[in-house]
């Protein structure tokens, strides 16, 4: 019983220390984006990815160090996602989009890899949009995707 008391007192500090009651009928909580970004360097075939990051240019920074660190002679940004979650959000208010990317790609001889990227709200719509971009349709396999 202690407990609970306590945990209750809890959430009213928390609501009254950030500025949003936790009533039903008090302001909308925030949104807060989680970030996602795919990096590819054509030339060579390699890549890098993050996903997980508090905002763009720290999911791009990452994506792109782990393309160089793999490799990658001209890392490029091919993707960035993020997915919106709200804030101390409870019960019917609870809301988040999902956001992922696929990165395709086809093995070229001479010519390096064909590849294309996409987004979409879903693994497979992200892949399915990627897989009907890249030029070699028949022959593209997923390299990398990513979900926030």
């Amino acid at each position: 019983m202690a407990r609970h008391g306590l945990a209750a007192a809890g959430m009213i500090v928390l609501g009254v220390w950030t500025g949003y009651a936790v009533a039903a009928d008090g302001p909308a909580p925030p949104e807060m984006a989680v970030w996602g970004a795919l990096a590819f360097s054509p030339a060579d075939g390699r890549h890098g990815f993050f996903w997980g990051g508090a905002g763009e240019a720290e999911a791009v920074t990452a994506a792109m160090t782990h393309c160089r660190r793999a490799g990658g002679a001209h890392c490029a940004i091919v993707a960035i996602v993020r997915n919106v979650r709200r804030a101390l959000a409870t019960g019917s208010e609870a809301r988040q989009t999902r956001a992922c990317a696929a990165l395709l790609v086809a093995g070229s001889p001479g010519g390096g890899p064909r590849w294309a990227a996409a987004s979409g709200p879903t693994r497979d719509a992200a892949e399915r949009d990627a897989g009907a971009r890249c030029s070699a349709k028949a022959h593209c396999r997923v390299l990398e995707w990513i979900c926030t």
